[in-house]
């Protein structure tokens, strides 16, 4: 029998970039293995947020914030990993993982 995962690495296996159309925002560039969103954590409407499909991964130079997705969650929201996975409803995570079984 497997054993749950319940901790934030199991978010951490949800795809990014489908969560990111979940929240509604959408690249506004691609490159192979890449989709580039404006940032989300600056009022600067030409700073971009770096999305790399290898690494499920974020990195946003403007603001200088970097990580998988359940670090994007928490900087977006203000929460921290506990709380995300407390109430994935809330944060909309389980949109995203309605067809897998990552967090199963």
């Amino acid at each position: 029998m497997e054993k749950k995962r319940n901790d934030h690495t199991a978010i951490n296996d949800l795809s990014l970039v489908q969560y990111l159309h979940e929240l509604g925002i959408e690249p506004v560039a691609t490159r192979p293995g890449e989709l580039d969103y404006r940032s989300p954590f600056t009022d600067d409407s030409s700073a971009i947020m770096t999305v790399y499909h290898d690494s499920n991964s974020f990195e946003d130079i403007g603001s200088g914030l970097k990580g998988s997705l359940c670090d994007f969650a928490c900087h977006l929201f203000g929460c921290s990993p506990e709380e995300l996975c407390g109430d994935i409803a809330r944060y909309r995570l389980c949109a995203v993982g309605r067809h897998s079984a990552a967090l199963d």
